[in-house]
């Protein structure tokens, strides 16, 4: 598990979503943007925590 900000969050996104539209017709691009979009999803679907649960796990040794 990885802890990120919500800026560091949009700014992954916005990087996928750049690497999505690339242009091509080769495999190697297709591939690119293909992950590029699953990624993204994933993200989307993330679980998003409170700034203080994430202190709370932080203060437990769950985080580094």
């Amino acid at each position: 598990m990885y802890a990120i900000s919500n800026k560091q969050r949009d700014d992954i996104i916005k990087l996928l979503a750049a690497l999505r539209n690339l242009h091509g017709q080769d495999t190697r691009t297709a591939n690119i943007r293909r992950k590029a979009g699953v990624n993204i999803n994933k993200l989307n679907k993330a679980k998003q925590i409170s700034y203080e649960k994430y202190k709370h796990l932080q203060e437990n040794g769950r985080l580094l």
